[in-house]
């Protein structure tokens, strides 16, 4: 399809439609955990979330709150919130349709037993972890992201799925959990720096250097002595002459005591073969000449006690016992942050890694319960989400009445407009395009096929992928959950061949196709086409401007590809709201 300058009021419309007993040791714990009084109680807990909410909500005068979102909205944000992507039309009129007084819950609990909820959590939880880059030769994608898929697919609690990935040894093509430690290479840096961020919300990599300039709590030597839990840690990559598969092995060992100048000293025995983890990994330790072995520091809780090593206990065992516990200060509350911020749209902590004196919880109170209910429920990660999005902030509307300003989004007074990530765009314009059902098919024949011709066989959807990746992300290439739009992906999305050609009547599973087969007329055509893309009816006045546009057009085939063309241009269609 050639693309054409669009009528004046589509192009409007494109850019104006509005995302343990170690922990005991653990220097200021969080507090005792109440012991839950009974079964998981979503509905329970989500009031009490609410109760929270709107006590702040009360203490600022003249706030008007934004009004509960209808199911058309509600649907499409929990469905792109929990799947990755947009409500099939089916979906959306059956949803629609019914009138069901629990149909909400009901729809949650569905998309969570869906093996695409699992697919796209390890796809987000993945990119958190180890980055979206598919070409980082220090993990093995495929089977962290199967090893992930598998721990959402069951709905591991979070602290066994979190000690599992911080103690992982072995081999890569055995244990797919190695991933992120495979991806801190030989750095203990890394390995500390992002591991207190991503489970305990702190950031302690800017005290590597000097004491934390920000966080008058965490100095220099709380850095290194906590980077020294990853001192026992080897890692090695396996490589081999016209091999292009790369495996690692990641292995930890115990220290044990041995007869020193200065009495007896904890020594390395029985350790694998591989580089170990050092602050400096360009510089080769002296242990490794096997002489002038030095001793290994001691290694210490964040802002706790400084840890013995115990004979036959890696360092490692050690930290993911006390990070994991409930009893920790920090772990609970950074996951339940986390969520309430992939969520809400915004953390009670914000930024979500950057729990410090300097940055004081919105809401205290919101904070401890959240935290408080994921330990209660022994970190049942789906309960969570059940609290959360059955609470009346998650399901007021994007929308504010007309004439007011949105409120400070830290008051969850109305649901946030959040702007799509790469992933969740190309699958909503793979799913509103019908483009994957070919993508199913090419899976499918993967799925049959033996090891060698399955490692042929690429999924179609990575051509399209690494041109969202490429026009989606900045210059400097961060890695960010989401992204607020660049030129290059305008484009791409107005203009490129391959999105063009997925919106073309001529694609083998467009959507329409069957529109123009099975509907007789224009109206209900029109219709149709808005519920397949934007999950909702037209409006009065959008339905007949999109009725003019195709009765004006040169063929009735151009009239509805422009339409489409233009509502998978919509910021409504980019965004979720």
């Amino acid at each position: 399809m050639a693309r054409r300058s669009p009528p004046s009021w589509i192009a409007a419309l494109a850019f104006s439609v509005a995302v343990l007993a170690v922990a005991s040791v653990a220097a200021g714990g969080r507090g005792p955990v109440a012991a839950a009084a009974g079964p998981k109680d979503a509905k329970a807990a989500a009031a009490k979330v609410d109760e929270l909410v709107v006590g702040r909500i009360k203490a600022v005068k003249d706030l008007v709150v934004a009004p509960p979102a209808d199911d058309a909205e509600y649907l499409r944000r929990v469905t792109m919130d929990l799947q990755g992507t947009i409500p099939t039309y089916e979906e959306t009129v059956a949803f629609l349709q019914d009138t069901a007084p629990d149909k909400r819950a009901v729809l949650v609990d569905r998309l969570l037993a869906s093996p695409r909820h699992a697919d796209w959590f390890a796809m987000w939880y993945g990119n958190l972890l180890v980055g979206s880059s598919i070409r980082n030769r220090n993990v093995d994608r495929r089977a962290f992201n199967d090893w992930l898929r598998e721990q959402f697919r069951k709905n591991r609690p979070y602290d066994e799925m979190v000690y599992d990935l911080v103690t992982a040894s072995g081999n890569s093509e055995q244990n797919g959990a190695l991933g992120l430690m495979t991806s801190f290479e030989t750095s203990a840096a890394d390995a500390a720096g992002k591991t207190s961020r991503y489970f305990l919300g702190v950031q302690i990599q800017c005290a590597q250097c000097h004491d934390h300039p920000y966080d008058k709590r965490i100095k220099q030597t709380d850095f290194q002595s906590y980077a020294a839990f990853f001192f026992t840690t080897t890692y090695r990559r396996n490589m081999s002459p016209n091999n292009p598969e790369v495996s690692f092995d990641v292995n930890s060992y115990a220290l044990e005591p041995v007869k020193g100048r200065g009495g007896n000293e904890m020594m390395a025995m029985g350790r694998g073969r591989g580089i170990p983890l050092m602050l400096e990994p360009v510089r080769r330790p002296a242990d490794l000449r096997g002489r002038a072995q030095p001793p290994m520091p001691d290694a210490k809780f964040l802002l706790g006690k400084t840890v013995k090593d115990v004979p036959g206990l890696d360092r490692r065992t050690v930290l993911a016992k006390w990070m994991t516990s409930k009893s920790n200060e920090w772990f609970a509350e950074a996951f339940a942050n986390r969520m309430w911020a992939y969520f809400m749209g915004r953390g009670v902590v914000h930024p979500v890694d950057d729990f410090s004196t300097s940055n004081k919880p919105s809401n205290p109170e919101l904070l401890k319960f959240l935290g408080d209910e994921l330990a209660r429920g022994d970190f049942d990660v789906n309960h969570l989400i059940r609290t959360i999005v059955s609470t009346d902030a998650y399901q007021r509307s994007s929308k504010m009445p007309r004439g007011l300003e949105r409120p400070d989004p830290s008051l969850w007074a109305v649901a946030a407009v959040k702007p799509l990530s790469v992933e969740q765009s190309f699958d909503a314009l793979f799913r509103a395009t019908g483009a994957e059902a070919e993508v199913a098919r090419r899976l499918a024949m993967a799925e049959r096929a033996d090891g060698a011709a399955r490692r042929q066989l690429v999924d179609p959807r990575m051509a399209i992928y690494q041109l969202f990746r490429r026009s989606f992300d900045d210059d400097e290439g961060a890695e960010e959950e989401t992204f607020t739009g660049t030129i290059p992906r305008g484009l791409l999305m107005m203009n490129g061949d391959q999105i063009n050609a997925m919106m073309s009547m001529r694609s083998p599973d467009s959507p329409l196709k069957k529109i123009l087969a099975e509907s007789r007329s224009d109206r209900e055509r029109v219709r149709r086409l808005y519920l397949t893309v934007l999950s909702r009816d037209p409006s009065a006045g959008e339905l007949n401007n999109a009725l003019t546009h195709v009765h004006t057009s040169r063929t009735e085939t151009e009239g509805y590809e422009d339409l489409l063309w233009a509502l998978c241009n919509t910021t409504e269609f980019m965004s979720n709201h």
